[in-house]
């Protein structure tokens, strides 16, 4: 028995009818037959019909409700009342068949009493296991017709069918899960009595979209990923750039340091030179008055040079000094020199004035605090006093 194609629409009653429930479905209590049965109800429970479609052909939105039973019939000779409404409420049967449904008397009943209904057009089929012959349930193959022969005799007519079906068998060339959607949409298209192929290309235009969609989400985040890979390596090049230009500052701060000792080593020797020269001059100094001239002249320049170099080492001390860094923890507003230069004071934003060693750089006992900014700092005249003011409205000495 072949498996028909259910490219035509559905037919459906002519009467209007109310119905519960859009499709009932019939299984056998058994794995796997349980897990399709699971499966085709939330499928089709779920599926949302293509907008396009619902506009074009006014098919229904979704299929509404699908009713499934849980547990195993009781062992009754009679379906159950529940099963019973449930039938008689339902649009549709869907039979989940394998070779292990045939051996259900249950499901052969539930497919008779739908059709004592005389809904035969309404019986479908979700083929999972076997070949149709060996899975469908005898009452879902044939139609059993009492009729009254010419000489009036009764007698039992058997007329062969074949089932609307769609098949999820296994196959070499199609995956599990394509066979699944087309399953549904077969089904799905019986249930809402639209075209299969209508419904099968509106799917296909859906997923279309969809899959562009998500393409576009993934260029969009490969895009915002490559942006924050290429802001983090260039943060980290100006991290190793500022590296490199700290040491390069320390290597040359250390160059200033030693070129200060070594002048102040040569400022040492020049010194001790021109005191020998200056005691030299003066034991041996003649009373001849032509000579004296000469060697005041000699003295002069040896002054003159002494001057020199004197002013080059300020300059460098000057220049040095530049380097050190005071800080404070917050914004220093006011700095001030002693008289003797030797010693500096400065004002902060943290609420403190510190004492400074002008030479090294190093602070010089505890800081003065306010209970605020301090905005005013001054040494006294002899340098031995320190004046502070604040946004605390308070002067201390």
């Amino acid at each position: 028995m072949g498996i028909s194609p259910t490219n035509a629409e559905t037919p459906v009653d002519s009467a209007v009818e109310s119905f519960r429930y859009d499709a009932f479905i019939s299984y056998r209590h058994v794995e796997p037959d349980r897990r399709w049965a699971k499966w085709l109800h939330a499928s089709l429970e779920t599926y949302r019909v293509p907008k396009q479609l619902v506009r074009q052909r006014g098919v229904a939105r979704r299929i509404k409700r699908v009713f499934r039973d849980e547990e195993e019939l009781p062992a009754s000779a009679d379906l159950n009342a529940e099963i019973e409404t449930a039938l008689r409420e339902s649009r549709f049967l869907i039979v989940v068949c394998s070779p292990r449904v045939v051996q259900s008397q249950w499901v052969n009943k539930e497919v008779l009493r739908f059709r004592e209904m005389g809904r035969h057009d309404r019986i479908l089929a979700l083929l999972i296991e076997g070949e149709p012959s060996d899975s469908f349930p005898p009452a879902l193959r044939e139609i059993r017709r009492k009729i009254t022969d010419e000489s009036g005799m009764e007698r039992e007519q058997i007329e062969e069918v074949e089932p609307l079906a769609a098949d999820v068998r296994p196959t070499r060339h199609e995956a599990r899960g394509h066979l699944g959607r087309m399953a549904r949409l077969r089904l799905v298209a019986c249930v809402l009595g639209c075209r299969f192929d209508d419904l099968r290309q509106r799917e296909q235009e859906r997923r279309t979209r969809r899959i562009a969609r998500l393409g576009m989400a993934a260029s969009l985040l490969l895009f915002i990923m490559a942006a924050l890979t290429a802001f983090a390596l260039l943060q980290r090049q100006k991290s190793v750039m500022l590296a490199d230009k700290n040491g390069k500052l320390a290597a040359d701060n250390g160059a200033l340091a030693a070129q200060k000792g070594n002048l102040a080593d040569d400022l040492r020797h020049t010194l001790s030179e021109t005191d020998a020269r200056i005691g030299h001059l003066l034991m041996e100094q003649r009373r001849d008055d032509e000579a004296l001239p000469f060697e005041a002249r000699a003295l002069e320049e040896e002054a003159s040079n002494l001057a020199a170099v004197a002013d080059s080492v300020a300059m460098l001390q000057r220049h040095h000094s530049l380097l050190l860094l005071f800080r404070h923890q917050a914004n220093v507003i006011a700095a001030a020199f002693a008289p003797d230069c030797a010693r500096l004071v400065t004002a902060g934003a943290d609420k403190t004035a510190q004492i400074w060693d002008a030479r090294t750089g190093e602070p010089l006992g505890a800081p003065i605090r306010h209970e605020n900014a301090v905005l005013f700092v001054s040494f006294s005249p002899d340098g031995t006093r320190i004046l502070t003011g604040g946004y605390d409205s308070a002067a201390r000495m």
